[in-house]
């Protein structure tokens, strides 16, 4: 699997998305959501920014019974 380049404008900062725009619209879903892309982003090695940080934590705190895995 190769990876494809991004386009330019969508690696700049301030691209128009709010820190929360990659949350599923429906609330019932989201801490399974931000589960699952906390741990694909330790599988990966993803790097976080600033506000992505501050989501991520804050669902951290309110999504407890949510158990991320990371596979090797």
């Amino acid at each position: 699997m190769t990876r494809r380049p991004q386009p330019q404008r969508l690696l700049e900062p301030g691209c128009g998305r709010t820190n929360t725009a990659w949350l599923p619209p429906v609330a019932d879903v989201q801490c399974r959501y931000v589960g699952e892309r906390v741990g694909t982003k330790l599988r990966w090695g993803l790097a976080v920014d600033a506000e992505e940080l501050e989501t991520l934590t804050a669902f951290g705190e309110a999504c407890e019974a949510t158990v991320v895995t990371a596979a090797p």
